[in-house]
């Protein structure tokens, strides 16, 4: 099951998060988001764990928990065709001046 965590401070790494979810479970993977220009943290991670039992007792435990002295966001992670489904349509052009009219 992949895992969405937020809000998590800008000093951990990818083993931090790592150990902190191995305490729940088999962790097959961690993506700590690193922002494209300076390669440092955004403060967002994905986690997969193996089995989904583990990766639902994480959420539970880990969700609002303060780490390094933010509240973490822990939840399930959003399947990439549903975060499009979400954002589509959301912004259908023209806005404020793209549909005046010109006389």
């Amino acid at each position: 099951m992949n895992i969405y965590i937020g809000n998590i401070s800008l000093r951990l790494n990818e083993d931090h998060v790592r150990q902190l979810f191995e305490a729940f479970g088999e962790v097959a993977s961690v993506k700590l988001v690193k922002d494209f220009n300076t390669g440092g943290s955004k403060g967002t991670a994905f986690v997969e764990m193996k089995y989904e039992a583990e990766a639902k007792t994480a959420i539970e435990k880990l969700n609002r928990c303060e780490l390094d002295g933010k509240k973490m966001i822990v939840s399930p992670a959003k399947d990439p065709s549903e975060r499009k489904k979400q954002t589509s349509g959301a912004s259908s052009g023209g806005g404020q001046y793209g549909n005046k009219r010109r006389h």
